[in-house]
């Protein structure tokens, strides 16, 4: 009891000590006005919007394939959450595609966390899960594509429910 204990003090820690850094990050990364001066530069670009939330979710993926998922929302919600919204789009609608990419590079190696789970859940070898595993990567992309395309399908739902 006192060995698993011992583990989830250290993994609970490890979490911590990454969400610590990330709020000390976001916080300078508000006082030194990224998110303002990235709207700016987003709005003024010659990039069509559309492209702008491909880039980001191109950046979020790879951000996906080498950070943890708390540590990569901390960093990059308070830059793009302005951008967002001051290129007309439905917050909302752009938390529903943050969640999926999220949930893309929970899956996605080299650090998938859930891939670690299912290696350490079956005993199987990291390139047999990782090849069970590339089917759900392209069902997750194919989804976040057609949420992307089609805004109502994140968006119809929840405001019926909040009367937007």
């Amino acid at each position: 009891m006192l060995a698993i204990v011992r583990e989830s003090t250290l993994s609970a820690v490890m979490i911590l000590m990454i969400i610590v850094g990330a709020t000390i990050l976001g916080s300078v990364i508000t006082l030194i006005r990224i998110p303002q001066n990235f709207s700016d530069l987003v709005v003024a670009s010659p990039i069509p919007p559309w492209g702008v939330v491909v880039l980001m979710c191109l950046l979020l993926l790879v951000l996906g394939m080498f950070l943890e998922c708390a540590s990569i929302t901390m960093i990059t919600v308070p830059i793009f959450y302005p951008a967002i919204v001051a290129l007309g789009y439905d917050p909302l609608w752009f938390a529903v595609i943050f969640t999926i990419n999220m949930e893309l590079a929970l899956i996605t190696p080299p650090v998938g966390l859930n891939l670690y789970v299912i290696k350490g859940i079956s005993g199987e070898k990291m390139e047999t899960v990782i090849r069970g595993a590339l089917p759900f990567v392209a069902l997750l992309a194919l989804g976040l594509l057609i949420i992307a395309l089609i805004e109502p399908m994140s968006t119809w739902l929840p405001s019926t429910m909040i009367g937007r």
